[in-house]
C-alpha cells in the first residue's frame, strides 16, 4: 500500500481524535465543576483519564485486533515521553518565567510515582526477556500489581493535594448552574468517547500498516506516530489551561496522563491472549520507557530546584534538557526498532 495514502488515513484519524478529544476534555471539566470535584481530581484523575481515552482505544485495538504488543506498549510509553515533551511547548508559550518555577511542589509526588510505575513496567519487560515467567491464565500477574499501585498512588496524591489546599486555605470547586441539564453533558461525553474509540481503532490499523510498509518497526511507529496522535487531547487541554493561568492544571494533566497510561497497559494485558503482554514487548519499547523515566527525572529536578525561585530568564535550562532527551530517546527507539 502506498505510504502516502497510509499517512493520509493516519492523519484523518488523528484529526478526529483532536476534535473529539477537545470536546471530551471540555465536557469532563464541566462535569468536574458541576459535581463539585476538587482540583486534584480534575487534573490528575478526571482530565488525565478522559484525555487518555485515545491511548486506551489504541492500546486495546493494538492487542486484541492487530495483535501487536509493541504497537500498544510503544504507543503508551511513547505517549509518556510526548506528554513530557509538551512541557517544552508550554514553557515556550508561558510568559511568566520558567513554567516549573510557578508549579506546585506537590507535582513532585505524582512525578515520582510515575517514575516508580514506569520503572516497574521496564523491569518486567527485562525480566521476561531473560526468560522469566509470572502469569495466571495467560494474564501477567504484574498487571494486578500495576493496577493496585495506580489506585494507591492516586489516593495518596489526592490526599496530599487536599491537605495542601486546606493548609493554604483554598476552597474546593463549587457546583455551578448551567443551561444544559447534566444528563445532556453525559450524553455528549459518551458521543465524544465513542468517536475517539472508533478513531483509535482506525489509528491502530493504520499504524500497523505504516510499520510494515516502511520497515520502521512497531515500537518506533507506536512511540512516535501513535503517541503524538493520541496525545493531542492532552496538548489541547494543557495549553487551554495555561491560557487561563492554570499552571498547575496544565502540569497535573500531563503527569496524570502518564500515570493512567501505565494503568492502560494493565488493561491491554487482559485483551492480549498470547500470554503476558510485556513478555512480547521488545527492547525498543523499553527504551521509550527509559526515556520517559529520564525526562520525568528532569522535571522533578526542576521542580525541586526552581520552587519559589525567581529567574532573569524567561525559559528554564530544563526545557533544553527535556527536548534533548526526547529527540535522543526517539532516535534510540528508531535504531532498536529497526534492529529487532
Amino acid at each position: 500500500m502506498d505510504i502516502f495514502l497510509i499517512l493520509l488515513k493516519f492523519a484523518a484519524g488523528a484529526v478526529i481524535v483532536l476534535f473529539a478529544g477537545v470536546r471530551l476534555s471540555r465536557y469532563g471539566d464541566e462535569i468536574a465543576v458541576r459535581t463539585g470535584l476538587g482540583g486534584a481530581l480534575i487534573g490528575i484523575v478526571l482530565l488525565s483519564t478522559v484525555t487518555s481515552l485515545p491511548e486506551l482505544a489504541v492500546g486495546i485495538t493494538s492487542t486484541a485486533f492487530v495483535g501487536s504488543p509493541d504497537l500498544a506498549a510503544g504507543g503508551l510509553l511513547g505517549s509518556n515521553t510526548f506528554n513530557l515533551a509538551l512541557i517544552v511547548l508550554l514553557d515556550i508559550l508561558y510568559r511568566g518565567g520558567p513554567l516549573l518555577a510557578r508549579a506546585r511542589s506537590g507535582h513532585i509526588l505524582s512525578a515520582g510515582v510515575g517514575v516508580m510505575l514506569i520503572g516497574l513496567v521496564n523491569s518486567l519487560i527485562l525480566f521476561y526477556q531473560q526468560g522469566g515467567n509470572i502469569h495466571l491464565f495467560g494474564v501477567g500477574l504484574e498487571s494486578l500489581a500495576i493496577a493496585t499501585a495506580y489506585i494507591v498512588s492516586i489516593r495518596l496524591i489526592y490526599r496530599y493535594d487536599k491537605r495542601s489546599r486546606e493548609a493554604a486555605g483554598e476552597a474546593e470547586a463549587k457546583k455551578t448552574d448551567a443551561a444544559a441539564p447534566l444528563r445532556i453533558v453525559y450524553l455528549k461525553t459518551a458521543a465524544a468517547a465513542l468517536a475517539i474509540v472508533a478513531a483509535g481503532i482506525w489509528l491502530s490499523i493504520q499504524g500497523d500498516a505504516l510499520a510494515k510498509a516502511t520497515g520502521w518497526g512497531a515500537s518506533f511507529v507506536g512511540s512516535l506516530f501513535l503517541a503524538a496522535a493520541t496525545s493531542l487531547p492532552e496538548a489541547v487541554v494543557s495549553i487551554s489551561a495555561l491560557r487561563i493561568g492554570a499552571v498547575d492544571m496544565a502540569v497535573s494533566n500531563l503527569l496524570g496522563s502518564n500515570l493512567f497510561n501505565m494503568m492502560i497497559l494493565a488493561v491491554c494485558d487482559l485483551f492480549y491472549r498470547r500470554g503476558p503482554l510485556l513478555a512480547d514487548v521488545s527492547t525498543a519499547s523499553a527504551m521509550a520507557g527509559l526515556t520517559s523515566i529520564l525526562m520525568t527525572g528532569i522535571v522533578i529536578t526542576a521542580l525541586v530546584y526552581r520552587q519559589g525561585r525567581d529567574s532573569k530568564f524567561r525559559m528554564g535550562v530544563e526545557v533544553l534538557a527535556l527536548a534533548a532527551a526526547y529527540f535522543m530517546g526517539s532516535y534510540f527507539v528508531f535504531v532498536l526498532s529497526r534492529a529487532s
